[in-house]
């Protein structure tokens, strides 16, 4: 069984097979219903911030202060929010950004542990309990930005392992810039 499986991944064909339905499925446990849970309370921050973003252009709450938390997340949750509009008894708008960034951190689950592994099947291994796990499906169900903060980590240490690999500017480069994303998204 497990020789016709290592014969299965060798072919490019089987592996971005199995790794399309952890990515399918993945993001459909993140997408089904995104707006029917109530609203949890750190929600409530990036919503607000995200709103005073559409009305002022800057995250200021209602009490005057700045919120400089989850900055990239912010924004990226207002211009979503400004597409496709915001209702507090639906909030799929705010959550879709982070079930984006939950979609594609699947992916970048892969791309890390193959980076640092060269072995498809635990690539394929670390990508299916990213896809399945309750608590990364929960977290990219929240208007919050840890999912897209996890996403720039994993890109950015990919990179970086490239980097000690190959020594080539561009990698070193990818990795400095992922890493400002990661900590704008936090």
């Amino acid at each position: 069984m497990i020789e016709r499986l290592k014969f299965f991944l060798k072919a490019n064909w089987g592996m971005i097979f199995i790794l399309a339905i952890f990515v399918g499925w993945g993001g459909f446990l993140r997408l089904y219903d995104l707006g029917e849970q109530s609203l949890w309370i750190d929600e409530g921050y990036t919503i607000n911030a995200s709103q005073a973003i559409i009305d002022q252009g800057k995250p200021i709450l209602g009490s005057g202060s700045s919120y400089n938390a989850h900055l990239l997340h912010t924004y990226t949750t207002a211009a979503s929010m400004k597409l496709f509009g915001f209702e507090a008894t639906n909030p799929w708008a705010a959550r879709l950004p982070a079930a984006i960034f939950g979609i594609l951190t699947i992916l970048a689950a892969y791309l890390f542990t193959y980076r640092i592994t060269k072995n498809k099947l635990t690539a394929l291994a670390a990508t299916f309990i990213i896809a399945f796990s309750y608590w990364e499906i929960a977290w990219s169900r929240q208007a919050r930005g840890y999912t897209d903060m996890q996403f720039f980590i994993l890109l950015s240490f990919t990179f970086f392992y490239q980097w000690l690999e190959h020594k080539k500017i561009k990698d070193c480069v990818l990795t400095v810039l992922l890493f400002i994303a990661s900590y704008l998204s936090h």
